[in-house]
């Protein structure tokens, strides 16, 4: 995942996130072109729950050169309503193997001391 955020502070708890986007590069070796691909990318909460899921299904493409295949995929984010304060992570599987992950602290923030917490 490629990513410029170190976290997200919010007001107060049940505020909702900004608009953000995933984005994901994902390589695949000659011996996994033309297989299925079924990439799942998810927002797990600190309590272990899934607050969003993308999937993408389709053929993993064949690289002209026989070389490894680069996919660059965008899931775009409207908003994620914060309900807990804490490590939330984005999970990226192929089928049941996970493949990456990153995570992202989402923090409440004291308006008038001007501390997060």
């Amino acid at each position: 995942m490629i990513g410029i955020l170190e976290n997200i502070i919010v007001p107060e708890l049940g505020a909702n996130t900004p608009s953000f986007f995933i984005c994901l590069q994902v390589e695949f070796e000659p011996d996994e072109q033309d297989q299925p691909l079924d990439l799942t990318t998810a927002m797990i909460d600190p309590d272990g729950r899934s607050v969003l899921d993308f999937n993408a299904a389709g053929k993993v493409p064949r690289d002209a050169a026989g070389g490894t295949t680069r996919l660059f995929i965008q899931f775009h984010v409207a908003k994620i309503t914060v309900t807990s304060p804490g490590d939330y992570r984005f999970e990226v599987l192929v089928g049941k193997r996970k493949i990456g992950e990153e995570r992202l602290p989402i923090l409440t923030k004291n308006l008038v001391q001007g501390i997060a917490e």
